[in-house]
């Protein structure tokens, strides 16, 4: 079995796309911004196992920015991924009592 041994030169985060929670920790609602151009992006919820809790699809197009209700959920970690055609990213927020 061949494996690649090459090292990891460099990581380029791309600069149009950022992904933002506040406040955290949250009791009912969480702002999330995200940026992108012109494109549609998937938001999941999910707890500290990785069952996805909420799902839902959002344009971003600039700065967007967007509440979440999440009263419902016990207290707990729990992460935000934003997945578009290309990137993902992940962040995590605490729901307090």
């Amino acid at each position: 079995m061949d494996m690649c041994n090459d090292p990891i030169v460099s990581v380029e985060l791309a600069a149009d796309n950022s992904f933002a929670i506040s406040p955290n920790p949250a009791k009912d609602n969480i702002q999330l911004q995200a940026t992108g151009q012109n494109q549609t992006a998937t938001l999941q919820i999910s707890d500290a196992l990785g069952k996805t809790i909420k799902q839902q699809k959002i344009h971003l197009d600039g700065t967007t920015i967007f509440s979440i209700n999440i009263h419902n959920l016990p207290p707990g970690k729990y992460y935000a991924t934003l997945l578009t055609y290309d990137t993902k990213q992940v962040a995590g927020f605490v729901k307090a009592d």
